[in-house]
C-alpha cells in the first residue's frame, strides 16, 4: 500500500503513477488502485512477468505476457497499461557478461516469422485493450530509434521488441544518461551524455510527434541492482530542462522508490515538474555522436 504522505506528495506535484505489477502482487493490487484513486493520484498498471517467464514483455512471452495482462484487468479497473518491451531479464543479464556472452545472445534472436507472429499478437492485444476504453503506453528501449520509420525493423527485431506495430497511444523511450555515463567503462562524461540526450529527445520527437516521450533517470537501482544513478536532483532537473527543450514535454521518471529513499523527496520532484526548458541545446561532440552510433552494444536499463 502506499503510504498517504507519499500519495499527498503526489498529488501535491501532479504526478501520476505507473504501478508495476507482478504475479504476486495482484492480490494487493485493489486496495493500491483504491487508494491512489482516493487521493486523486492518476495510476496505470505496469505488469511485470516472473523473471522466470522473462520479466519484461517480448516476442519470446508474449502470450503469457497476455494472460498477465488479463489477469490484472480481472483484478481493478484501470484507465491504462504500461508495456514494458525489453529482452528477457536473462538475455539482459548475459549481454552483461562479456563479447561471447553478447554474440550468443544475438545469434538466438527471434527469426522474422516468430517476430511478425509476436509482433500481431501484441496487436491485437494492443486492440482489445482499446475495444475495452483502456489506453496503452509502450516502455521502449532506444534502439527503436535505430529502425528506419516504415521499413523492416531490424534493431527491434535483434532485442525481440515489438515497438512498431501496435498502436500504442504513447511510447516512452528510455534515455538514461546516468547510465550513458556509468556503463561508458569511463570513455563518456556527463556532458557527453547530456549531448547524447539531447540528440535522442530529438529524433523522439520527430519520430512519434505527440505521440512520444522519454523515460529519465536513473534515482534507484532497477531489477539488476547496479545501474548508475543520479549524483543529485540537479542532474535530473537538467536532463528535464534538455528534453524540453528538444521537444519531449512528456516525461517519466525512474522511479518513485529511489526518490522516497534519497529526501528530501520533494528536491526530486520539483526538478521533475517545475524545471523549464533549457534556453540551448548542448552541443554534440565527435565522442557523443560516435557513442549515439553505437547505442545497441552499450548497457542500456529501463525502468522498473
Amino acid at each position: 500500500m502506499i503510504e498517504p504522505s507519499v500519495l499527498a506528495l503526489l498529488r501535491r506535484h501532479a504526478i501520476d503513477v505507473l504501478v508495476a505489477v507482478r504475479p504476486h502482487d495482484l492480490g494487493a493490487l485493489p486496495r493500491v488502485v483504491a487508494a491512489c484513486r482516493d487521493a486523486g493520484v492518476g495510476i496505470a498498471a505496469w505488469p511485470m512477468l516472473d523473471d522466470s517467464d522473462g520479466r519484461w514483455a517480448s516476442v519470446r512471452n508474449v502470450e503469457a505476457f497476455a494472460l498477465l495482462v488479463r489477469r490484472v484487468l480481472d483484478a481493478v479497473t484501470v484507465d491504462e497499461i504500461a508495456i514494458d518491451l525489453e529482452p528477457p531479464i536473462d538475455d539482459v543479464r548475459a549481454m552483461l557478461g562479456g563479447a561471447r556472452a553478447r554474440a550468443r545472445v544475438l545469434r538466438a534472436a527471434p527469426t522474422r516469422e516468430a517476430f511478425a507472429a509476436a509482433r500481431a499478437r501484441y496487436v491485437a492485444l494492443v486492440d482489445e485493450l482499446h475495444a475495452e476504453g483502456i489506453r496503452s503506453t509502450a516502455a521502449a528501449l532506444p534502439v527503436v530509434l535505430l529502425d528506419p520509420h516504415g521499413q523492416r525493423p531490424r534493431w527491434q527485431r535483434l532485442a525481440g521488441t515489438p515497438v512498431e506495430g501496435p498502436a500504442f497511444d504513447h511510447v516512452s523511450v528510455m534515455l538514461y544518461t546516468t547510465m550513458i555515463e556509468g556503463w561508458s567503462r569511463g570513455m563518456l562524461a556527463r556532458n557527453h551524455a547530456r549531448a547524447v540526450l539531447a540528440a535522442a529527445c530529438r529524433a523522439v520527437a520527430n519520430r512519434f510527434g505527440s505521440t512520444g516521450g522519454v523515460s529519465l533517470g536513473a534515482v534507484g537501482v532497477g531489477a539488476l541492482g547496479d545501474e548508475p544513478i543520479y549524483r543529485d536532483a540537479r542532474e535530473l532537473a537538467d536532463d528535464v530542462a534538455i528534453a524540453r527543450a528538444a521537444g519531449c514535454d512528456d516525461l517519466t521518471l525512474f522511479d518513485l522508490g529511489g526518490v522516497l529513499a534519497r529526501p528530501p523527496a520533494e528536491a526530486w520532484l520539483e526538478a521533475f515538474v517545475r524545471t523549464p526548458a533549457a534556453e540551448s541545446l548542448p552541443f554534440e561532440s565527435r565522442r557523443a555522436r560516435l557513442l549515439r552510433a553505437s547505442v545497441p552494444f552499450l548497457r542500456w536499463r529501463v525502468r522498473h
